[in-house]
């Protein structure tokens, strides 16, 4: 499962492809210093963007920290607490936007 969840976000993230500088916010940040191949300063801005019209302060500190730690989104996917199942939902709204403004 956190395999599948992880390849999930690495594909929606990774078929976006707008702006050409580097991110400046939390998540664009995360997303350039996650390792991840797919991840150039292009791809991480355009995330970085939709984070910041998407999501709230929070969840864009949320969002980064599992960025950075695929084994936190997992737990928090597992979670069954009303708190963890909407960050969820609000995560997954996220990915989709960032596929669709992106791809």
């Amino acid at each position: 499962m956190h395999r599948l969840l992880l390849v999930l976000a690495v594909l929606a993230l990774a078929s976006c492809g707008g702006g050409g500088s580097r991110p400046t916010g939390e998540v664009g940040q995360a997303c350039m210093s996650a390792g991840r191949s797919a991840a150039t300063p292009r791809l991480c801005s355009c995330i970085d963007q939709v984070a910041g019209r998407t999501l709230s302060r929070a969840e864009q500190r949320e969002t980064a920290r599992y960025i950075r730690d695929p084994e936190k989104l997992q737990e928090m996917k597992l979670d069954d607490r009303p708190r963890a199942e909407e960050m969820w939902r609000t995560y997954d709204r996220f990915v989709n936007a960032a596929r669709t403004a992106c791809g």
